[in-house]
C-alpha cells in the first residue's frame, strides 16, 4: 500500500509540474499562482518523504545526536543551519522540507531562461535525478543555490557578483562543490558545441565498454597516504577511499550497468539536441554542453559513488535538452529524418519509463515511506535497509 501511494503522489506531481507548466509557459512568474502550486506540490510531496537513501539517513542520525563530533568536512554554512535549527528544536523532517522548498524555488528560477520547455522540463528534472536529490540532501541543497548563481551567469553573459555569490553559499553547504562553478564557467565560455555527435556518442560508448573502475585504485593509494587529511572531519572519506572510488558503494567492483533502450535514448538525445540547438539562442548551446559532460561522468558514476555527486549537476541538462528535442518535433514535422528518430526516442523513453515503474514494486515497502508512514525506524535501521536494497539491484545487475 505504501508504494501504491507513493506512485500515484508522484504521478500526481508529474501531473500537476506539466499542467502548471504550460501556464508559466504563457506568463512565467516564479511568485504566481501556478508557481505556488509547483512549489506545494513539490514540497509537499518530496518534502514529506521519510527516511530515503543512506545519507538522508546519515545526516537524520547526526540530527537527532544533537550534532555532538558530526562536523561534516568543511561545509559551514550547512552545520550552522543544522545546528541552528537543532537548538531552536526544529524537527529533522522540517528539515527536509526546508531543503526541498528551496530546490523547487532555485528550478522554478533557472527555467525563467527556457520557459518555452519548461511544462516537460520540470517532470523530466524530477524524473531523472529523484534517486540522487532524495538521497544527497547536503549537496542538492548547495546545488539549489548554484541553480540560481546559473541563472545570473546566463542573464548577464558574463562572470557577476551574483554567480560568484550563490557558488560560495553552495561550496559553504557542501565543500566539494569547490570545482563545479568553475567547470560550468570554463563551459560557459565556448560558443558551440564541444563535440560533433558522432565523436560524443563514441567518447560515451568507449567510456561505457572500455571503463573499468580498477584504474582508480593508484589513486586510491595517493588519497590515503595524504595523512595530512586524517585529522579533519574528511577522515572518513580517506579511510573508505577504495569504497568510493572502485565500486565498492554498490556491492562489487565493476558495477552499474546502462540498459539497451536508455543507452539508445542518450544516443538519440545527442544526436537530436545538436540538431535541434541549432535553431536556438546560446543559452541552449551552454545547456547541450553540460548535459555532453554529464553524458561522459554518466557510466563512470554508475561504478563510482564519488562521480554520481559530479555528474548531478551536469546530468540535470538532459531534462532541457530533451524537453527542447520533443516540442521541436511539431515545428519540424516536416523534415522526414527528424519525426522517425523523436518516434524512436520517445519508444524508448517509454521502455525506460516502464521499466522505473515496474522496479519501484520491487523493493522493500520502506523504501517508499513518507513522514506519515513512519512507526519506529531509526536511522541505522533505515540505512541498513537502503544498503540492502543497493546489494540486491548490484545482484540483479550481475545477473543481466
Amino acid at each position: 500500500m505504501i508504494s501504491i501511494v507513493y506512485m500515484m503522489l508522484m504521478i500526481l506531481m508529474f501531473s500537476v509540474l506539466y499542467l502548471s507548466g504550460l501556464e508559466l509557459k504563457r506568463n512565467y512568474k516564479v511568485i504566481s499562482i501556478q508557481g505556488i502550486i509547483v512549489i506545494f506540490i513539490f514540497t509537499f510531496v518530496e518534502g514529506l518523504r521519510f527516511g530515503r537513501g543512506i545519507d538522508y539517513n546519515i545526516y537524520w542520525e547526526a540530527y537527532i545526536d544533537g550534532l555532538k563530533g558530526h562536523e561534516f568536512e568543511k561545509s559551514y554554512l550547512y552545520n550552522f543551519i543544522s545546528e541552528l535549527l537543532y537548538v531552536i528544536d526544529v524537527p529533522f523532517q522540517f528539515f527536509i522540507v526546508i531543503m526541498s522548498f528551496v530546490l523547487i524555488v532555485a528550478l522554478l528560477i533557472f527555467m525563467k531562461h527556457y520557459k518555452e520547455v519548461v511544462p516537460l522540463a520540470l517532470p523530466l528534472f524530477i524524473y531523472f535525478s529523484y534517486p540522487q536529490t532524495e538521497n544527497m540532501i547536503r549537496w542538492y541543497f548547495g546545488f539549489s543555490f548554484f541553480l540560481i548563481g546559473l541563472f545570473y551567469l546566463i542573464k548577464k553573459d558574463s562572470m557577476n557578483v551574483w554567480y560568484l555569490f550563490y557558488s560560495f553559499i553552495a561550496c559553504s553547504l557542501h565543500y566539494a562543490f569547490l570545482p563545479v562553478p568553475v567547470l560550468f564557467y570554463v563551459i560557459f565560455l565556448l560558443k558551440r558545441p564541444i563535440l560533433k555527435p558522432t565523436y560524443s556518442v563514441s567518447i560515451f560508448l568507449g567510456i561505457y565498454f572500455f571503463f573499468k573502475s580498477d584504474i582508480m585504485e593508484g589513486l586510491v593509494d595517493m588519497i590515503q597516504v595524504a595523512t595530512f587529511l586524517s585529522d579533519s572531519s574528511y577522515e572518513s572519506y580517506v579511510d573508505s577511499a577504495d569504497y568510493w572510488l572502485i565500486g565498492g558503494f554498490n556491492g562489487e567492483e565493476v558495477s552499474g550497468r546502462i540498459g539497451l533502450a536508455y543507452m539508445i535514448m542518450l544516443i538519440l538525445i545527442t544526436y537530436l539536441g545538436h540538431m535541434v540547438i541549432k535553431d536556438k539562442d546560446r543559452k541552449y548551446i551552454y545547456a547541450y554542453n553540460c548535459y555532453l559532460i554529464g553524458l561522459f561522468l554518466y557510466p563512470i558514476s554508475k561504478q563510482i559513488e564519488l562521480l554520481i555527486r559530479y555528474d548531478g549537476p551536469f546530468y540535470f541538462f538532459i531534462s532541457v535538452i530533451l524537453a527542447t528535442i520533443i516540442y521541436n518535433l511539431s515545428k519540424k514535422i516536416k523534415k522526414s529524418l527528424y519525426v522517425p528518430l523523436c518516434g524512436a526516442l520517445l519508444l524508448c523513453f517509454l521502455v525506460v519509463l516502464k521499466g522505473t515503474i515496474v522496479e519501484s514494486y520491487n523493493g522493500s515497502e520502506k523504501c517508499y515511506m513518507f513522514v506519515w508512514d513512519q512507526t519506529d525506524e531509526t536511522p541505522n535501521q533505515m540505512m541498513n535497509l537502503f544498503k540492502d536494497e543497493n546489494h540486491k539491484n548490484a545482484e540483479k545487475q550481475k545477473n543481466l
